[in-house]
């Protein structure tokens, strides 16, 4: 019998340390009048709890179970209410795409429609979420299906940067039930003696995603001016943030005041400090959250937290009413993959070695899952010699092993899209091999995965084993998406051929594949003539 976790056990350290601490102290004073003047010098501590998510695309656990899941988020909530019941609830961007739920299109309410972000509206409003700020892949949603998911929202959304472009050239804050999105928010926390502390939580967005409906502003022009209003109107403020680390880092240095930033976009847990202000990132699809222990002295006016990275794990229990809504769309999701021709649970290939698609693997090196994908692509192209795609539009963040089905390519590829071919330049090809794997886009999703037709052996390339030669012209696919140029830091990739629709391959028992990158990789896996990824990929990397 498997044992349910209870996360206090782990941590109970904390409590006896302040115990200790309070023994102490009392040993240390007098009584009566005495206690009442030194607790009045001393100020009262407030504690509260911030329960911190970030980047999460999927509302089930991953890894078989094993790790992640919305319900499981739910528990530890609860739990930590049990113990407090000033638990903020806090999401720090990238919740309404992608993923493969969402990218489903299927009938509700009687309309062909895709999800969108359905499920996680309903799942965050069942869990208690209480703030979000957008992230970057709210904005992957066309203008009427942003809105409307902000109608559906029982939680707060709050961002200084990002503005509504009207079809009047207006340019307004977004509304959610009719109301401006504020810049901030400000929560209030009771204790117990009655004190209400004011905790302000200041919203920013990067400007990655541009669209015609939103403008983005500067975060540290708007992050200031938010913040001189907000300490107005509360004792202590916090970031919620959905910024690259570096600009996070930039903020805590350049609109100091913030003790503590929540933040998200990186997919990998991490943390700094810079000056007075720490900066926070859990693990993307609730694989870890972080829980912060809060306490705010009314006399130093001073922020104090104990912060801990927790994994979410099948250990932890999950809530069942969360559970509920998490079931009620995984039904969903059967019914409306099949009902697009998809047969979910079918098996289309086999491996042993493990195919890795996690973000802390896929952004930072080439991956057997990544070179799986991009030999797909070169193999239904008639005649291409090279492939290469974004490591981004992978959102698995997971490992695949033993028996893949079609719903684990479908999770894998959320976005889909299809490919392009064109023609290029052995110097444009280098160009695009130097800046695709350098160290500057490790850890974005700009980092590209190849083909296996390509091996790196210091700084030289090889294309089937023979030197890549500047002056000769290859035959090349790539996703449209980096064919369009929007992908930043590889912008140039539009300029570099003249991208055509692909003269997709026939195989002799599966015909042709649809030109979207989901059915091209499983119609690739269906022929079994790709066991050899794993050993290819030693190559890759010698």
């Amino acid at each position: 019998m498997m044992c349910e976790l209870n996360i206090f056990s782990m941590f109970n350290f904390r409590n006896v340390f302040l115990l200790g601490m309070l023994f102490s102290l009392v040993a240390c004073t007098g009584s009566g009048s005495q206690n009442s003047k030194l607790a009045a010098d001393l100020g009262e501590d407030i504690e509260f709890i911030v329960l911190q998510l970030n980047d999460v695309y999927d509302i089930s656990p991953l890894d078989n179970g094993r790790v992640g899941g919305m319900a499981r988020v739910a528990e530890m909530r609860a739990q930590l209410l049990s113990t407090n019941p000033n638990v903020i609830t806090v999401l720090d961007g990238d919740y309404l795409n992608p993923s493969l739920i969402g990218s489903l299109k299927c009938n509700i309410d009687g309309k062909d429609e895709r999800v969108n972000g359905r499920q996680m509206v309903e799942t965050m409003n069942a869990l208690g979420v209480d703030y979000v700020t957008f992230g970057n892949h709210e904005f992957d949603l066309r203008e009427g299906d942003l809105l409307a998911r902000l109608s559906e929202s029982k939680f707060q959304v709050i961002c200084a940067n990002a503005m509504h472009n009207l079809a009047d050239g207006s340019k307004v804050p977004f509304q959610q039930n009719g109301v401006d999105i504020p810049p901030y928010a400000v929560h209030l926390v009771k204790s117990p003696q009655g004190t209400v502390l004011r905790v302000g939580l200041l919203g920013l967005v990067i400007d990655s995603n541009p669209k015609d409906y939103v403008t983005y502003l500067d975060p540290f022009v708007q992050g200031r001016i938010a913040l001189d209003k907000v300490k107005e109107e509360s004792e202590v403020v916090l970031g919620l943030t959905h910024l690259a680390m570096g600009t996070d880092m930039e903020l805590a240095k350049n609109v100091p005041g913030m003790p503590l930033i929540f933040g998200g976009h990186e997919h990998v847990n991490m943390t700094r400090t810079v000056g007075e202000t720490s900066i926070w990132k859990a693990d993307a699809n609730a694989k870890t959250v972080y829980v912060h222990w809060c306490t705010y002295n009314t006399k130093t006016k001073k922020l104090d937290a104990f912060s801990q990275l927790i994994p979410v794990t099948d250990m932890l229990p999950e809530n069942e009413k969360v559970a509920k809504v998490v079931k009620k769309w995984e039904d969903f999701a059967n019914s409306c993959m099949e009902n697009q021709g998809y047969n979910p649970n079918d098996t289309i290939g086999f491996y042993i070695v493990p195919l890795d698609g996690r973000s802390k693997s896929i952004r930072f090196k080439q991956t057997n899952l990544g070179v799986l994908v991009a030999d797909a692509m070169q193999a239904a192209e008639v005649g291409a010699e090279v492939a290469f795609f974004n490591s981004g539009s992978i959102r698995l963040d997971d490992q695949m092993a033993g028996f893949i089905q079609e719903r684990n390519i479908l999770e894998t590829l959320p976005f889909g899209g299809g490919i392009v071919q064109g023609n290029v330049k052995g110097a444009d090809l280098r160009r695009l091999l130097d800046v695709g794997l350098s160290k500057s886009l490790m850890g974005s999703g700009a980092y590209q995965q190849v083909s296996s037709a390509v091996t790196v052996s210091g700084s030289t390339y090889f294309i089937y084993d023979n030197e890549l030669d500047d002056d000769q012209v290859y035959a090349v696919v790539t996703a449209g998406y980096l064919a369009s140029g929007r992908q930043r830091g590889l912008e140039f990739v539009k300029e570099i051929a003249d991208w055509k629709a692909p003269d997709m391959r026939e195989s002799s028992k599966f015909g042709a594949p649809k030109n979207d990158v989901r059915d091209i990789v499983i119609w690739y896996m269906k022929q079994g003539d790709n066991l050899a990824v794993a050993r290819r990929l030693i190559l890759l990397q010698k």
